[in-house]
Order: structure tokens, then C-alpha cells, then sequence
């Protein structure tokens, strides 16, 4: 799935959730991997992830690695995670895991606005 995000997203996709579980489902060396051939194509991502050790690593990268973070408020951190490109919409599962696919346009488009709305309402961080 992370490949098929590659393949389908010309400029840029959203991921909404808790990136410490998503790179532990997946692995760190797949997403270090994963994030160089993202960039080599070009693609940027926001993301609205909720604190943590991974992800304040990766902060330190977030201008050369095309990707714009605001952090959620850690006091409703949960499990799982979406990614929202085009028509589709990815929810990672990291406890069973799995992934569940949707491609249905009004079920991103529904979640994409909810992250648009958490987006503008969530500090910038630095």
C-alpha cells in the first residue's frame, strides 16, 4: 500500500494519526526507504501526528524531506492512522494489523475535510 501511494500521488497526500505506530507496523528502515523515494518523486505530505520519538527525529528532516507536521494534542493520542490521497483513504491498523483500503470519493473527501479543519485549527510547530 505504502508503494501504491508512490504510484498514485502526483503532489501530495495527508496522513492523520500516530506515526510511532505506523513506523513501527511498516518498520523503520522501509519508511526511511519509503520517504527517499516519496521526495525523489516529488511528492510532499502534511501530516497531523500526535508526539513522539519517531517523529521528533523525522522533525528535524520535515523541509528536505517535503513533509509539513503540526502535532495533535498528546492527550487524545490513539492507535492507527489514515492516509487521504485522491479518492482513497488507507487506515492502518497496527494492533491486529492490517490495512483497510476505501476508495469511495465522499468517504475522502469527508475525512480530508476533517483534516483540513483540524489542520487550520492546530498550531504551526516549529
Amino acid at each position: 500500500l505504502c508503494n501504491q501511494i508512490l504510484e498514485e500521488v502526483t503532489d501530495e497526500f495527508l496522513y492523520f494519526g500516530s506515526a510511532e505506530h505506523f513506523i513501527e507496523l511498516i518498520g523503520y528502515e522501509f519508511e526511511r526507504e519509503w520517504i527517499r523515494r516519496r521526495v525523489a518523486k516529488g511528492i510532499r505530505m502534511r501530516v497531523l501526528a500526535f508526539p513522539g520519538f519517531y517523529l521528533s527525529k523525522a522533525r528535524e528532516h520535515d523541509q528536505r524531506e517535503l513533509r509539513d507536521v503540526r502535532l495533535l494534542p498528546k492527550e487524545f493520542s490513539c492507535d492507527g492512522a489514515f492516509h487521504i490521497f485522491g479518492a482513497k483513504v488507507v487506515h492502518w491498523n497496527p494492533v491486529l494489523p492490517k490495512a483497510i483500503v476505501i476508495d469511495d470519493k465522499i468517504v475522502s473527501d469527508l475525512l480530508r475535510n476533517i483534516f483540513e479543519m483540524i489542520w487550520l485549527s492546530v498550531k504551526t510547530t516549529p
